[in-house]
């Protein structure tokens, strides 16, 4: 619910809009229907703006985004049940007043208790009336929090994912420090001894002398 601070912002914004600003523009405005479905016609009464009720539509939509009809039809109906509420509050005070100056002898020491002793059974009506109005409201709030909650999720969107970056080479093995190091110098070979001469092979012996 909205405070009668914020009503009034909303009105004095919705005069800022691009919405018909003339006489005889607002006129076939409140007679055309609103872009929701809600009849314009049947609900602005005379003393009431049409800009102030395409607000409060505004508001509604701009929190629910209902995305499906039947999600539109229950955020209308929560609208209009708004808009009677606010209508239903105008009309007490304004029947309240009109009692005070229609009454005779009024007991101006208690005037609302004495109001009030004489017409109750005009309050009680229209009491009767906000409180079909507020039913309405809480009963189409309830019914659009399931609806939303029934919705399909929206697949969510994967995005390409880049390449992975290809492996650093794996680094050579230092080199290793014997390596590095100058040949050591060959060691002086001992003097080999020389090859004894292979003894011939032995002939025939000789025949011993007679």
């Amino acid at each position: 619910m909205t405070s009668d601070k914020q009503t009034e912002a909303n009105r004095l914004n919705a005069q800022h809009s691009t919405g018909p600003r003339s006489d005889e523009g607002k006129a076939r405005s409140s007679r055309n229907a609103l872009k929701t479905g809600i009849d314009s016609e049947s609900l602005i009464l005379p003393g009431e703006d049409p800009a102030e009720l395409e607000a409060l539509r505004a508001e509604y939509y701009a929190l629910h985004q209902p995305v499906t009809p039947e999600e539109r039809d229950t955020v209308d109906a929560a609208v209009v049940a708004v808009w009677l509420m606010r209508r239903f509050r105008r009309m007490e005070a304004q029947l309240t007043q009109h009692e005070i100056d229609t009454t005779e002898k009024l007991d101006t020491a208690n005037p609302l208790g004495h109001i009030f002793s004489q017409a109750s059974g005009k309050f009680l009506r229209l009491q009767t009336r906000m409180n079909a109005a507020e039913r309405s409201f809480h009963r189409n709030s309830d019914r659009l929090a399931i609806l939303k909650s029934r919705r399909v999720p929206a697949e969510p969107v994967v995005e390409p994912q880049p390449d992975p970056p290809s492996p650093d080479p794996e680094p050579a093995d230092p080199p290793s420090p014997l390596a590095s190091r100058p040949p050591a110098p060959e060691m002086a070979s001992s003097p080999k001894t020389p090859p004894v001469p292979e003894s011939p092979a032995p002939g025939p012996r000789p025949p011993a002398p007679l």
